[in-house]
């Protein structure tokens, strides 16, 4: 997929939005570094290709705006400004989180000190029961999804495969499937059966 599909590019304007470089990418999305020209913020924009991208990943990212744009603001949560559609293009703008993210740090230097580490977890925690108490359960907690904002604080990020409502009472298949690594037992095992035995608790497993 060319980055410089329906004229995105570093370069390029989204409304305000001028993007100046490439974040990282994946099969269907790439995500920018752009500068808000209105405000002078720099900001994190998150696209996918349309015609890359099928109902159902097409779906999950509605589902993510949605998700995300409805939570009230947290200092452990990336805040999504809004989104819309541009240039065969589905876009969301975020806080940038300038830092990269927990599974690079771990990456390049190896487990933390129980100390950091016992904080970061207590941070992700947090920002997680904030998600959580306004009907969320986010379903994909990894490192990669742990980004670092300018002064350190752990941002959850990435609300792809989020349930809101929760899709305990439903049959599995009906719900968006995190990689089986990510995923409780609990869910697996129910198969296509409901799950009303599933809680907050248990799909942070």
């Amino acid at each position: 997929m060319s980055g410089a599909a329906g004229g995105w590019a570093p370069g390029a304007r989204v409304g305000a939005l001028l993007l100046e470089r490439e974040l990282g990418r994946g099969a269907m999305g790439v995500v920018y570094q752009a500068l808000d020209t209105t405000s002078g913020e720099r900001v994190a924009l998150k696209s996918i290709l349309l015609a890359a991208a099928g109902p159902e990943a097409v779906a999950r990212f509605r589902r993510e705006g949605e998700a995300m744009r409805a939570l009230p603001p947290h200092p452990n949560v990336v805040r999504v400004r809004g989104g819309g559609e541009h240039a065969e293009r589905l876009f969301l703008v975020m806080d940038l989180a300038p830092n990269g993210d927990l599974g690079e740090r771990l990456a390049r230097s190896g487990p933390l000190p129980v100390g950091a580490a016992v904080r970061l977890v207590a941070d992700v925690a947090r920002g997680l029961a904030h998600v959580h108490a306004h009907g969320v359960l986010h379903r994909d907690i990894k490192p990669a999804n742990v980004l670092f904002a300018d002064d350190g604080e752990p941002l959850l990020l990435d609300f792809n495969l989020a349930e809101n409502p929760p899709c305990s009472l439903t049959p599995f298949a009906s719900c968006p499937l995190a990689l089986p690594k990510n995923t409780l037992p609990v869910r697996v095992a129910a198969g296509e059966k409901a799950s009303p035995g599933l809680s907050p608790r248990t799909m942070t497993w």
